[in-house]
């Protein structure tokens, strides 16, 4: 069924405690939030079209990309610092946007029960009734995973969380050092890697929640020599909220559900999540493998398959091997738009961001024993950064901006393997 709201509120801010303000009077006022990731203005457009009447709440009031909207100040707005005492349980609270990793980001509202229910299922899985911790996060909270790990859950469950976001390693020692209680980290793979590679190293933190994008076992072992404590690594999607977890480093492959939560296969083989929190069963995406109904193997994402040559693989094997190369710092491969629809002639591209001293030619080298031959990029351009957003994540549309913008530039620093 499509989404259509008679009237929304919009939180589109710069600050976490802005966005914790608004969205916090929104619920006390029986209104559902759109939430806005990134200040994405052109999400917020696509979210309008499903409104009769969209209000924005903001904290900077002169934007111009917010001219044609009704605007309140959020500095206007009655505090609240917990949430309403009661809300129904299918009443829609939010609007979220998926990450537009596999295409065009969709909308996907939310109900008070929804949040609730994982919430609770979390706790059950990961916190003792009579812990007390400080949960610090690096994400914003317009995020379905920053959202429920660092806003919902924290505040649903009374825990100490911060009206706030840490980007750095050196605000997070000093975060750190100031809380009296544990900490829980809520953050992802991009920033468990730069907390590795300034050297971290603390006692304060109880566990480390990682989600968005695959966790390297050569990152899981950095981040708990960081740390002290494994990684608690989440499966799940914003439609679906959290399927499961793992700890990692380890050398058993298996995620398992969150309590609530089991996996069954269908009729024609794929395979669907059964929870009371969601109001009908939900297929999952992934290729996974099924070891009992609470315990799988996630094989590949279906989005990701790729075939050359007779040949299949996916996006996700090949990044690990580009990742795992010398000399790399990030890096993509990426199936140009125009042959997403047509596989059997792909010719694949990697985007490399290299350290210095670091060769093209080495990375060839690495892929070329790592990968197979059919596999190889057709070019490997060499850039400075690539686009992630706040969450990590790689948005298929800003890759096919960058490449075009590589295309046009006077050099390109591509490379080509065959």
């Amino acid at each position: 069924m499509e989404l259509h709201l008679t009237a929304a509120s919009a939180i589109v801010t710069q600050s976490p405690s802005a966005f914790v303000r608004a969205h916090l009077y929104a619920l006390h006022s029986g209104q559902c939030s759109l939430l806005i990731p990134d200040q994405d203005y052109g999400l917020l457009h696509d979210a309008a079209q499903h409104c009769d009447r969209v209000t924005v709440y903001t904290d900077h009031m002169d934007d111009p990309a917010l001219r044609e909207y009704e605007k309140i100040d959020i500095n206007e707005l009655q505090t609240y610092r917990c949430f309403p005492r009661e809300l129904a349980r299918d009443k829609v609270v939010a609007v979220l946007f998926t990450s537009g990793s596999t295409g065009r980001a969709k909308l996907v509202s939310k109900t008070f029960g929804n949040f609730a229910g994982e919430a609770r299922s979390l706790d059950k899985a990961f916190r003792s009734p009579t812990d007390q911790v400080r949960v610090l996060t690096t994400l914003p909270f317009e995020h379905m995973y920053g959202y429920m790990y660092a806003f919902f859950w924290p505040r649903f469950m009374g825990l100490d969380a911060p009206e706030s976001r840490i980007t750095l390693p050196a605000a997070l020692a000093t975060e750190l050092h100031r809380s009296a209680l544990p900490v829980w980290l809520v953050t992802t793979p991009l920033h468990l890697k730069a907390f590795a590679e300034v050297g971290l190293r603390t006692d304060k933190v109880t566990r480390i929640f990682s989600a968005t994008s695959a966790l390297n076992p050569a990152l899981a072992a950095a981040a708990k020599q960081c740390f002290g404590v494994p990684v608690t690594d989440i499966y799940g999607s914003t439609e679906t909220g959290t399927i499961a977890g793992r700890e990692l480093p380890s050398e058993v492959d298996l995620w398992e559900c969150i309590p609530g939560r089991s996996l069954s296969q269908c009729a024609d083989g794929r395979v669907q999540l059964s929870c009371a929190d969601l109001s009908q069963p939900e297929l999952i995406t992934d290729i996974v493998k099924l070891e009992s109904p609470r315990h799988f193997q996630v094989l590949g994402r279906s989005a990701d398959l790729v075939k050359v040559a007779g040949k299949r693989t996916s996006l996700g094997a090949l990044n690990a091997a580009l990742l795992s190369a010398p000399g790399i710092r990030d890096g993509s491969f990426w199936v140009p738009d125009q042959q997403a629809r047509h596989t059997e002639v792909v010719r694949l591209v990697a985007f490399a961001v290299l350290r210095e001293g670091a060769s093209e030619e080495a990375v060839l080298a690495h892929l070329r024993t790592h990968v197979n031959p059919v596999f190889l990029p057709r070019q490997l351009i060499v850039v400075n950064d690539l686009p992630r957003d706040t969450i990590g994540k790689l948005p298929r549309e800003s890759l096919s901006v960058l490449y075009a913008a590589c295309m046009s530039a006077p050099s390109t620093g591509a490379i080509h393997a065959d």
